[in-house]
């Protein structure tokens, strides 16, 4: 099972709004027509998150101050919750400033790692706290809850968990189906069928009938089996892998640790179509010191032989002064991967060819076609192309 954490900070955009200190303003943030943050004075004032603009306007008669969600003037506060995010999860989704998706699915006890990181993210912003996790990230938005202070402060679970998407959703209008379009929410109402419970004991047959192409998905999204998942790109688009040594100063060991790193890192980027910017290489001492060395790619590889070329230039920088516990390897800045032929025809391929090579063969006469691959290179040009697959230039 995926357990995704939504979590939304609750004053922080209006925090960073400059106030008149001697007639501090209500002050709220909106989005497509809903407040999306308000501050303490607005809360007095009964202002509540998701409450439409047009009445929120009306309560406060204009007495107050209302921004337009704007992404840039409100950037330094998505790294101020999501950065202390990074000590739990290195896979976080930035989406709109204020909230943010964290995976938790790879810690044996996902939901005490998410009592752990509210906690101490309650601790670091003072901010009340809007959270829910799920296996999915549209059921964890949906069913986020306000955290409870008390078990804040202990460092406990302070919201309930859905580990049932099916009973969850059940009881819930349709339009929590969110991860429908508004269209397909539109046509089940109209259908009558105005509460999840309702489509979930709807036959797929029926379902496909009024919604030709759609049906599956609408069956799925009601059981809760409609899956989207986090889509890292905080801080910026990386991967990581981390490997125990077992407290060893041995060269040969590192070394080997390092390569089977980037031959698991190069098949990742490989299924992915992704090709780093830069390297980071993190040495976690017996200590408990971190000693880091970041490097830049001169071109943007993904094969392990030139991930390993990069690392260990970055080794070479750290100084070893103990043992060391594991070493981490980050990727960053990913982008797509510029498609590019390497490799002439693999005799694998060869081998299902020949077939169709030789009946043109017979047709065309012998010699007529030669496989590029059996082109023998001059010595020189052999050399030239090998450094150029070791180093990257093309």
């Amino acid at each position: 099972m995926q357990y995704f954490l939504y979590v939304r900070a609750i004053g922080l955009l209006t925090h960073s709004v400059p106030q008149n200190t001697e007639r501090p303003l209500p002050c709220l943030i909106h989005h497509q027509d809903r407040v999306w943050d308000i501050n303490p004075l607005a809360a007095e004032k009964h202002i509540t998150i998701g409450m439409t603009l047009k009445e929120a306007k009306l309560i406060l008669h204009g007495e107050a101050q209302i921004l337009p969600l704007n992404t840039d003037q409100f950037r330094p506060c998505i790294a101020q919750l999501l950065h202390p995010c990074l000590k739990f999860s290195d896979h976080i989704q930035s989406t709109l400033p204020g909230e943010g998706f964290v995976d938790l699915t790879p810690h044996p006890e996902p939901l005490d790692i998410a009592g752990q990181l509210l906690g101490e993210l309650h601790r670091t912003l003072q901010h009340p706290l809007l959270a829910g996790i799920a296996p999915a990230c549209w059921i964890a938005r949906e069913s986020a809850q306000l955290c409870d202070l008390t078990l804040l402060s202990a460092h406990l679970l302070p919201i309930t968990a859905v580990t049932n998407p099916k009973d969850y959703l059940a009881p819930k209008p349709i339009t929590t189906l969110t991860i429908l379009p508004p269209e397909d929410r539109t046509r089940l109402h109209q259908l009558g069928l105005d509460r999840i419970h309702q489509v979930q004991s709807t036959p797929l047959p029926r379902l496909e009938s009024q919604f030709p192409k759609r049906g599956m998905l609408i069956h799925q999204a009601a059981h809760g089996n409609l899956r989207d998942s986090i889509k890292p790109n905080y801080p910026s688009p990386l991967i990581s892998r981390t490997k125990p040594l077992g407290l060893t100063e041995n060269a040969y060991e590192i070394d080997h640790a390092l390569a089977e790193l980037c031959r698991d890192l190069a098949a990742h980027l490989h299924r992915h179509d992704l090709q780093p910017q830069a390297t980071t290489l993190t040495i976690i001492f017996e200590s408990g010191h971190r000693s880091q060395a970041q490097r830049p790619l001169i071109k943007a590889e993904s094969t392990s032989t030139q991930l390993l070329i990069s690392l260990r230039q970055s080794l070479q920088t750290i100084p070893i002064s103990e043992p060391i516990e594991s070493i981490c390897v980050q990727l960053l800045d990913l982008t797509s991967a510029t498609r590019r032929q390497t490799q002439l025809i693999q005799s694998r391929t060869t081998a299902h060819l020949n077939p169709a090579l030789n009946r043109i063969e017979a047709t065309l006469g012998s010699g007529k076609i030669q496989i590029a691959s059996q082109i023998e290179l001059a010595y020189n040009a052999q050399v030239l192309k090998e450094w150029k697959r070791v180093t990257g230039w093309h």
